[in-house]
């Protein structure tokens, strides 16, 4: 079956051909449990319903099709750094399908339904599906449907509102449940052809990443249309790092949030240097253009009397005796200078696959001054993922080991980044690396 034509009717929301769902109150507490993890009163509200909305769906189909199951552990309902921007229930699957479920109140000629879930190909369903939530009853009905290819033909018709989203008809809602589950039974998804997920460029971040530096440390209440426009919306929504730091933020659990925003852009449009042939003396085009130099393995290193790497064998020797620190003989080893605070900064990097089983690599990072200088007092180096910062260490001169150093370890997708930075981070020099074979 690949298509049952639908005409267009007139809804009528108070003479609809079943679909009512009870609630049961241990699904009506999971609902509560959901609308807990939001901040505002508004938007734990909101959660609760769109909650009541998907457990009800989900009731309905079981009771109608057992065959059909939904998954509700990708939808932004059950994501609550995505529940946090996006006002109805997006990614909800259903056997082979995507619905976007949309709490509607009774009654109306037209119902606000998101932009993201209509123009954004990451949010786009097969189905819109408008449910009535009567929370004090613990009921909910099916108000009817809308395929997204009708809508895709009526698309000249939509304008959007100022808080990116769109008012559509209930006129073109098929208010009969029986069809959408008729739909669910026997249409191949292709039928309804949707819109490709294309990959966010870092270019794109790019170009709003002062803005968002800007913005995201005071964004702790409010919706995202209200300081951004509907481009630099979409450059936020189609990526999960900044829907999740948005998220995280507005909950206060990141410490040092401008640093840790900082390092995250840069994570997010900055060419990484890749290190897993560093050891093979082999260096990337990345890094080349920002000046990383190779240094042989210390069990290549015979007679040669190079600065960089009699200093950096001293402070290896110094750093496994102090920690009790092995570094295997093989790890590839690189440095890159550069003028901090007037200061020249060399930054060493060693990195090693810890385990191809467990698909495992170490970064060791040590920063020191050129030319026997000390370094600068405020001087600072951290080290951070896509989640947090993870560590940030500044000279210690009256310690046995001077040298800042820091070493992490990550799965061979995960990148880090290394910043170098005055202690107000008015200067700073970031390099990202990965370990991708």
């Amino acid at each position: 079956m690949n298509s049952l034509p639908i005409s267009e009717f007139i809804m009528d929301f108070e003479d609809f051909p079943g679909g009512e769902i009870n609630l049961e109150s241990e699904r009506v507490r999971e609902a509560a449990e959901l609308s807990n993890q939001q901040i505002t009163e508004a938007k734990k509200w909101r959660v609760y319903l769109n909650a009541l909305a998907a457990i009800a769906f989900e009731e309905w189909l079981k009771e109608r099709e057992p065959n059909i199951s939904v998954r509700r552990e990708d939808c932004t309902v059950c994501q609550p750094e995505y529940a946090n921007l996006i006002p109805v229930v997006a990614n909800l699957a259903a056997g082979k399908f995507k619905i976007s479920l949309i709490v509607a109140g009774i009654v109306c000629d037209s119902v606000t339904v998101p932009r993201a879930v209509i123009d954004l190909p990451d949010f786009v369903p097969h189905f819109y599906v408008l449910l009535e939530v009567e929370e004090e009853l613990e009921i909910a009905s099916i108000r009817g449907f809308l395929r997204y290819d009708e809508l895709a033909s009526m698309g000249q018709k939509l304008v959007p509102k100022a808080d990116w989203s769109y008012q559509l008809p209930t006129a073109w809602f098929n208010p009969n449940p029986d069809d959408l589950l008729l739909y669910l039974r026997c249409l191949e998804p292709e039928a309804i052809l949707l819109p490709e997920v294309a990959n966010n460029p870092p270019q794109v971040i790019s170009k709003i990443e002062a803005k968002l530096m800007d913005l995201l440390p005071k964004f702790q209440t409010g919706e995202l249309w209200q300081f951004l426009s509907w481009e630099e919306g979409v450059a936020v929504l189609t990526s999960p790092d900044l829907v999740n730091s948005i998220y995280r933020l507005q909950k206060g659990e990141i410490e040092n949030a401008n640093a840790y925003l900082s390092d995250l852009l840069e994570l997010l449009t900055r060419q990484a240097v890749n290190v897993v042939n560093w050891a093979d003396n082999k260096i990337d085009e990345v890094g080349k253009a920002l000046s990383w130099q190779l240094l042989p393995a210390s069990n290549l290193r015979l007679k040669i009397e190079k600065k960089p790497m009699v200093e950096f064998e001293d402070i290896l020797n110094s750093i496994q005796r102090g920690k009790k620190t092995t570094i295997p003989s093989h790890a590839g080893r690189g440095y890159r200078e550069f003028i901090l605070a007037e200061t020249t900064v060399r930054l060493y990097a060693v990195s090693w696959s810890i385990s191809e089983e467990e698909k495992e690599w170490s970064l060791l990072l040590i920063l020191s001054a050129v030319g026997g200088s000390e370094l600068q007092s405020g001087i600072k180096l951290r080290v951070s993922d896509r989640q947090e910062i993870l560590i940030e260490k500044t000279p210690a001169p009256d310690s046995k080991n001077p040298y800042p150093f820091i070493r992490v370890i990550g799965s061979w997708d995960e990148k880090f980044v290394a910043t170098v930075a005055t202690a107000d981070d008015g200067e700073k020099i970031s390099t990202v690396f990965e370990w991708k074979g």
